[in-house]
């Protein structure tokens, strides 16, 4: 909802007795002072110091560009960073080269070897429209790639969305859901 304050709550490790006990939960949020934007879909992935990756959609109104923001938790200070934008509806348009016209559900997914993936939807319609595009960062983040369509569907490769984390398979393999 646009008056919703976005958050994202984090397990706090259990107390160094032997003891493990109940999980523990702290809740932090991302922007103490959330606009008028539409905040929604947020995605978290845990980077290679510890840290928190987090990026979420943001959209004023439905003719507004959408952007993908993100914030990055430091574990030390205990606390979110500055939102910063990763894309946008119209910058992806450009480096796809195709219309796109909104920009939803963001999915992270840290690699063993340090490089932050960002698999989102997009799409110049509705879902039968939609397909998925990919970022990477080398830098926990800062700064990503130019977006590429990944070929997921034979049929105009179109109608194709992404909801869940991936999943590593045994062989390294990723399966994006």
């Amino acid at each position: 909802a646009s008056s919703a304050r976005a958050r994202v709550s984090r397990p706090i490790p259990p107390a160094v007795s032997g003891s493990e006990g109940p999980a523990r939960f702290a809740e932090r949020y991302v922007e103490a002072r959330p606009s008028q934007r539409s905040l929604h879909t947020p995605t978290v992935t845990e980077l290679p110091g510890g840290d928190l990756l987090a990026v979420w959609k943001a959209a004023r109104s439905r003719d507004a560009a959408v952007v993908l923001h993100a914030a990055r938790f430091d574990r030390r200070a205990g606390a979110w960073g500055t939102p910063w934008p990763v894309t946008t509806s119209h910058r992806t348009e450009r480096e796809l080269g195709r219309v796109v016209s909104t920009l939803t559900n963001p999915v992270l997914f840290t690699r063993g070897d340090g490089e932050v993936r960002l698999f989102y939807v997009t799409a110049w319609w509705e879902g039968s429209t939609s397909s998925v595009a990919l970022k990477t960062s080398r830098d926990e983040g800062r700064t990503w790639t130019p977006a590429r369509r990944l070929v997921t569907s034979p049929v105009a490769n179109a109608g194709t969305l992404v909801r869940a984390a991936p999943v590593r398979y045994r062989d390294g393999s990723v399966g994006v859901p």
